[in-house]
């Protein structure tokens, strides 16, 4: 019998640390656990002693070829001393259970927007985790390519723009309304910057007022990865992403980043020009869920 509890957010340094035992390449901060796995609840299921843990997460809307709810596995991790012993396979069997009982048909390694710590399995870094989702059926679905780009990169912004924080509450309800109308799905992004104030957003300085036609965040789910960037149609080609994308890389080149990493990418020509190149690439899968029930797992809260 395998022991596993439910973890609360006082594991979360624990949790950090398995990460960093498992993934050597993934330095996940324990705010950034706590911000993923806990601030934006879900399960978190580990054993006690620390050696593993998964999380998952439940989301609303269609998922792939029907319409409902949609579950996510957004971190898996085996402290490789303990790997090959049925604990991953169990901590995924029990995820799946739950996600099942909250209604959803499928489950997904994949982004689980908008708070997530990886946009699916790194397929150069991640061999273990590939395989287990294989040995438990799934398939894959996708792939996600990830950019990076120097922090020495630099524009200007337009005439006729300007470009600020979102900070006081008349540019966060603007932002809020540009988002809500043209990119709903990165709402809760953009949310969290403003609250972290690393929202940054180029203001159209029109005889009716300020209006916010673009809007670029990063640090949400992980220090230093840019995510949203997105600029309204009409003012695209015009300079004000390059502007928005050049006060991302001055944050973080504040912040002693060598380079800034985009996971979604609005147009792979515009971060070329900019210097760009394509970097790591991770592996989307999803699986649809039936019916059965999990091998007999003994599994207790521990907060």
């Amino acid at each position: 019998m395998i022991d596993i509890t439910e973890w609360g957010p006082s594991y979360a340094g624990v949790l950090s640390e398995l990460v960093t035992a498992s993934m050597p390449r993934e330095q996940v901060s324990p705010d950034e656990v706590m911000a993923c796995c806990w601030d934006d609840p879900g399960l978190v299921l580990g054993t006690p002693d620390g050696s593993a843990a998964l999380s998952a997460v439940i989301r609303a809307g269609p998922e792939p070829g029907g319409s409902g709810l949609r579950g996510f596995v957004r971190l898996l991790a085996v402290h490789p001393g303990e790997r090959r012993q049925g604990i991953g396979s169990a901590l995924l069997a029990l995820a799946e259970s739950w996600l099942r009982e909250q209604g959803a048909a499928t489950v997904e390694m994949a982004s689980s927007l908008p708070f997530y710590l990886w946009p699916g399995v790194d397929v150069h870094s991640m061999l273990a985790m590939q395989c287990l989702a294989e040995s438990a059926g799934y398939r894959e679905n996708g792939s996600v390519v990830m950019f990076s780009l120097p922090v020495t990169f630099r524009a200007p912004v337009p005439e006729g723009f300007d470009l600020r924080r979102t900070l006081g509450d008349a540019d966060a309800a603007r932002v809020g309304k540009l988002v809500s109308s043209e990119w709903p799905e990165v709402s809760g992004s953009v949310g969290r910057a403003i609250e972290q104030g690393t929202c940054l957003a180029v203001f159209d300085e029109g005889e009716s007022g300020s209006r916010a036609v673009g809007v670029a965040c990063h640090s949400v789910n992980r220090g230093g990865w840019v995510e949203p960037i997105c600029v309204v149609p009409s003012c695209r080609g015009g300079g004000v992403g390059s502007a928005l994308l050049s006060q991302v890389c001055t944050d973080l080149m504040v912040a002693n980043y060598r380079d800034v990493q985009l996971p979604s990418v609005p147009s792979a020509r515009f971060l070329a020009r900019a210097g760009g190149a394509a970097g790591r690439v991770f592996g989307t899968s999803v699986k649809v869920l039936g019916s059965q029930q999990p091998e007999r797992i003994r599994s207790r809260s521990a907060r």
